[in-house]
């Protein structure tokens, strides 16, 4: 058996540019993984399967089976696996669980039948999956731009810790694509902001609260057409003393970052509601 981590992201900083002509979003982002991680464990068997943890989570695109797929086209290996997801990271929340746990899949796939594959290729093939998935093959802190496919690896983020929301009473179908078509072109932006904000992350002795209190979501403009309680949730959040808010991805989860741990776990319990999943966990 072969267990390995599956880690979530946030994007702190998202601007969508524009729209093409496939139907698909030209972006510039800033992603980071988190400590926040699935678990899983791939094994051999006679027939390949998936299974979720808890039984009621379904990865409804069934993005890990896409990965065994494309890894047994691409190398000609056949071989039947058994992949059982422990899920940690809420489903559909704008934290890239589906898009990680299909990478790391793929990754793992490479690693176990001892293949070299350049990390380029390894990006190529991830892309194939979703748009989110290049960016999970080196994780840590990058600049994401096209439609997710250049990845421009900077210095990792450390001693930050984010408080994420996830509602736990909105339900959309078809979330990011629902997302995305509430965008016109007065949202779009150039993704200045987000590259400028990147490169001076990875200049040392940054303040990187003050740099990511300037971030961007370009979904903020329009989050309130699905989610109508983000801005009342919001403006509780910035009462209590934090720096800014932001969602991640299309949402609906939305996050502040801290610099104290405690400081952190005191914001949840503030913020603690029925309607919320509230999570704590360290930038890596």
């Amino acid at each position: 058996m072969f267990n390995l981590l599956s880690p979530a992201k946030l994007n702190l900083s998202l601007e969508v540019n524009s729209l093409l002509d496939n139907g698909f979003h030209n972006l510039t982002s800033i992603m980071h993984t988190l400590h926040l991680h699935d678990e899983i464990s791939i094994s051999y068997s006679k027939n390949t399967k998936t299974v979720f943890i808890p039984s009621t989570v379904e990865d409804s695109n069934n993005s890990i089976l896409d990965a065994v797929h494309l890894f047994q086209q691409e190398f000609h290996i056949q071989d039947q696996v058994e992949i059982v997801t422990t899920k940690n990271i809420p489903t559909s929340s704008g934290l890239g669980g589906g898009s990680s746990n299909s990478t790391a899949v793929l990754k793992e796939l490479i690693k176990i039948n001892k293949l070299e594959v350049e990390l380029s290729k390894q990006r190529e093939l991830a892309f194939q999956l979703s748009s989110d998935s290049p960016f999970f093959v080196s994780g840590g802190c990058s600049l994401v731009e096209g439609q997710g496919e250049k990845i421009t690896t900077g210095l990792g983020i450390s001693n930050l810790w984010s408080v994420i929301f996830t509602p736990l009473n909105i339900e959309i179908s078809n979330k990011t694509r629902f997302m995305y078509s509430l965008l016109s072109k007065q949202h779009y932006s150039d993704g200045s902001i987000t590259t400028e904000i990147f490169n001076s992350i990875n200049q040392p002795n940054s303040d990187l609260l003050q740099l990511l209190s300037n971030t961007v979501n370009t979904f903020e403009q329009v989050i309130d057409q699905a989610f109508l309680e983000y801005k009342y949730l919001k403006d509780k959040l910035l009462s209590l003393g934090v720096s800014f808010v932001r969602l991640s991805g299309s949402g609906p989860s939305f996050y502040t970052i801290v610099d104290n741990l405690d400081y952190a776990r005191n914001i949840a319990t503030k913020m603690k509601s029925n309607n919320l999943r509230i999570i704590t966990s360290e930038l890596q």
